[in-house]
């Protein structure tokens, strides 16, 4: 297992066990050339321009697809740039990408860094989970006011997930890596470890996964409101949908196919947001694939000490940590990585090489 801290006004990353000692030094994260890993392109500043809405959006394509018992699953697809088209693809079966978003948000909001590895990748996919970003426009609960979501169980998530991943290997026959943000973090946790012997999975990145809140995220304002909804709706007595908290409510981006974005939850869909976190710390030692995680190291939204023991307990050898806090004029790093160049920039090369690490072994297999 490997621990590294990324802070980038320093030229070099130390890669450390969790004991703290020094083990190498690389200049990895900082200088990355795809020389060595099959004739992929380098991603350098120049292949990261900043993208307004209207060009991520011309990059992406929404659809939709048919579970296999009932309901439809909304996707994305992010289509490469013109010019990583005509360069080509170094690999004869490139593994698929799947994007999973967090709370109150959608895969919209993961365009940044799915433009990115888009230009490496050719299938990179992202899921829109209901109830969790969106609803769908034929609910009831979106009929008035904002929509509501209602997760009841846990499954509801991650059955979305899995007849997401389901799809992707039967259209491609190759392997998927999971990419998971925030919650999208623990709903890939919790199918890679329950479906341990899934081989379908060839990976997973999580990038500031939430198995925890911190506490001071969670204002007293928005904890009041709950317990008060919640003893209404017990006693029978008239409740309101509760908005997510402060600080996690994000901007909503505009997005085609998303006027009916989530916003508000039900009481019992945030017992069932914390029973997941519990549930997905307690089952990671379960998890055999590759794991790459990437987090603020003074994250003030999620609990960086629990993320740090869940990946100790993480069943698989190959497991990897990338820690970040501070940006080149020494301004702390942001809660929501995606949204720093700088570090969309370093994710990006991280997230590639690690995956072209695996899809050679698998090409390998595959020959």
């Amino acid at each position: 297992m490997q621990i590294q801290r990324n802070t980038l006004s320093q030229p070099l990353l130390k890669t450390r066990h969790l004991s703290g000692k020094p083990l190498v030094k690389n200049q990895f994260a900082i200088r990355f050339s795809g020389k060595s890993d099959g004739g992929k392109a380098e991603i350098t500043p120049t292949s990261l321009p900043i993208l307004s809405t209207e060009q991520l959006e011309a990059r992406s394509e929404v659809f939709t697809i048919q579970r296999p018992y009932d309901g439809e699953l909304k996707m994305r697809l992010w289509r490469p740039s013109v010019e990583s088209e005509k360069k080509g693809n170094a690999f004869k079966k490139d593994p698929s990408i799947l994007f999973v978003h967090g709370e109150n948000s959608t895969s919209a909001e993961m365009g940044p860094l799915a433009c990115l590895l888009s230009d490496q990748h050719p299938q990179v996919y992202g899921l829109d989970i209901e109830d969790l970003g969106y609803k769908n426009s034929n609910s009831e609960s979106s009929s008035s006011g904002s929509p509501v979501g209602d997760i009841q169980t846990p499954n509801q998530l991650v059955s979305q997930v899995y007849d997401a991943l389901e799809w992707l290997s039967k259209t491609h026959e190759v392997p998927v890596f999971l990419i998971g943000q925030n919650l999208g973090g623990i709903l890939a946790t919790l199918l890679s470890s329950t479906r341990s012997d899934n081989k379908k999975i060839k990976g997973l990145v999580l990038i500031s996964p939430t198995f925890q809140f911190s506490e001071a995220s969670v204002s007293r304002r928005f904890r009041f409101n709950y317990h008060l909804q919640r003893i209404l709706q017990k006693i029978g007595l008239p409740w309101q949908p509760i908005p997510f908290p402060e600080a996690y409510a994000q901007t909503p981006l505009a997005s085609k196919g998303y006027s009916e974005k989530v916003t508000r939850l039900t009481p019992d869909s945030w017992v069932t947001m914390k029973k997941m976190m519990q549930v997905s710390q307690e089952s990671s030692e379960f998890i055999n694939v590759p794991v790459l995680t990437l987090m603020n190291e003074v994250d003030s939204l999620v609990n960086p000490t629990t993320t740090h023991q869940v990946h100790q307990k993480i069943a698989s050898p190959d497991k990897q940590m990338i820690l970040y806090n501070r940006l080149d004029n020494g301004t702390p790093v942001g809660n929501n990585l995606i949204q720093e160049p700088d570090i969309l920039l370093r994710m990006g090369k991280s997230i590639h090489r690690w995956i072209v690490g695996r899809a050679v072994s698998f090409n390998k297999k595959s020959d």
